[in-house]
């Protein structure tokens, strides 16, 4: 039902690889790099200060909320071009 310019669009349309998220979200989550990747930049910055403050339990709670942000990130994304 979407015309031919939504189609256009979705070429162009911005995604998240969930898995990179989350790869990243493991490894350098300390530092809020999950966060700068999926477009969370104040967040991110907030991570890379406080983080380390909370002994760890914000990057681990974090690596789930990621991985979720990305995927409704992209449908949010995908939704927005059909229209």
């Amino acid at each position: 039902k979407a015309s031919d310019d939504s189609y256009d669009n979705l070429i162009i349309v911005k995604t998240y690889n969930p898995m990179i998220v989350l790869i990243c979200s493991i490894f350098l989550g300390v530092f809020g790099v999950d966060r700068f990747i999926i477009g969370d930049i104040e967040l991110g910055i907030c991570k890379l200060l406080f983080g380390v403050f909370t002994f760890g339990i914000w990057p681990l709670v974090d690596i789930f909320f990621c991985y979720k942000k990305a995927k409704e990130k992209n449908l949010n994304n995908i939704l927005s071009a059909l229209n």
